[in-house]
């Protein structure tokens, strides 16, 4: 029977008629499926194996894959971001470190080139930035076509960092994120393309409400458990509304789970690393102490712990840290028959 008189193949015929603009972006499609890597291993053999170090988009707190930078909303996150583009696409530094070179694509959904412009002003970018800016783009979801214009990108760039601001403004409307099935297949997606493509897919994300003490950088990214357990490595901006510090917690696969001090400067809308947080709070608090030890000249752990806002023990331990610095000195009474040990601020010596 001849194609011509078999109504199927006539239909597969004319099904497989493309457009040239058809056959191209079926190509390039095509070509931004990374080979195939290997999927199947004995135990002799991953302990045979020498595998590379992961790539690091961020030495030590960003490596390639998917990962999420989630917070309340106007709490700095969108400048954070756009700082690493910035230091990505030209080979900068972010929070101190040093970074390699390479193409950064900006997915900004929720700026105007107006709004960008102003802020790349204000962090002073260079024109030569390897960095460009998408306002629109097609929804990640469904038949769209936005994942594939992103795998075609991913393919013709290489692009070593994407970021996507914010996600749920990636995905269309149907999207709902508490549904742990289709939220797991929309984030899988993107991190296939991450990990074939070892680049890093940022996406800038929300915390759900939270009290005061609660700080979960994985379980407080709203949405329902598929999106948190997909991301390789999560980032968690923490400020109190109308402070200039904050605290960046980072955990992931790959990294080890840390707490970052930072510092919003709003003249050139850059955030600032003050060291390890637990550290810069340390010496927080300690300040304040050694400030209270001035004010009363003597006194107590619970006395201090009263004036600081500290529990006692937490009081007590800054006491002795101070004092084994050599900024405070400790010494014993008996008062009503009970032993009391009472902490003094040591003066600095006098010049000569």
């Amino acid at each position: 029977m001849s194609p011509n008189s078999d109504p199927d193949a006539l239909c597969r015929q004319l099904l497989g008629q493309r457009t040239p603009e058809h056959v191209q972006a079926r190509k390039a499609a095509q070509e931004a499926k990374a080979p195939a890597t290997r999927t199947s291993w004995t135990v002799d053999e991953l302990l045979a194996t020498e595998f590379s170090d992961p790539t690091w988009i961020v030495p030590g707190i960003l490596p390639a894959g998917l990962a999420s930078l989630a917070g309340r909303p106007k709490l700095g996150k969108s400048w954070l971001a756009l700082q690493l583009a910035i230091a990505v696409g030209s080979g900068g530094r972010f929070l101190d470190i040093a970074m390699e070179r390479g193409f950064v694509l900006y997915l900004a959904l929720e700026d105007s080139p107006r709004r960008l412009k102003k802020r790349l002003e204000m962090l002073r970018a260079r024109p030569d930035i390897s960095l460009r800016f998408e306002t629109d783009w097609l929804p990640l979801d469904g038949e769209a076509g936005g994942l594939e214009d992103l795998q075609r990108v991913a393919a013709r760039d290489k692009p070593r960092l994407i970021i996507i601001d914010t996600l749920a403004r990636s995905f269309t409307s149907h999207v709902d994120w508490n549904d742990l099935g289709r939220t797991t297949g929309a984030m899988a997606a993107l991190q296939d393309l991450a990990l074939n493509r070892d680049l890093c897919i940022l996406c800038v994300d929300h915390h759900r409400k939270v009290g005061p003490t609660a700080a979960d950088v994985i379980d407080d990214i709203v949405g329902s458990t598929g999106k948190s357990a997909v991301v390789d490595t999560a980032w968690g901006l923490y400020r109190k509304r109308g402070e200039r510090g904050a605290t960046l917690r980072i955990a992931g696969r790959d990294v080890d789970e840390q707490e970052l001090a930072l510092e919003f400067d709003s003249l050139t809308g850059c955030w600032q690393l003050l060291g390890d947080a637990r550290e810069v709070a340390s010496r927080s608090a300690q300040e304040e102490i050694l400030g209270i030890l001035q004010s009363l000249r003597e006194a107590d752990a619970s006395l201090v712990a009263k004036e600081a806002g500290l529990a006692r023990p937490t009081a007590r331990k800054h006491l002795e840290r101070l004092c084994d610095q050599g900024l405070a000195e400790r010494r014993q009474t008996i008062l009503a028959g009970k032993v009391r040990v009472l902490y003094a601020a040591k003066s600095p010596p006098t010049a000569r």
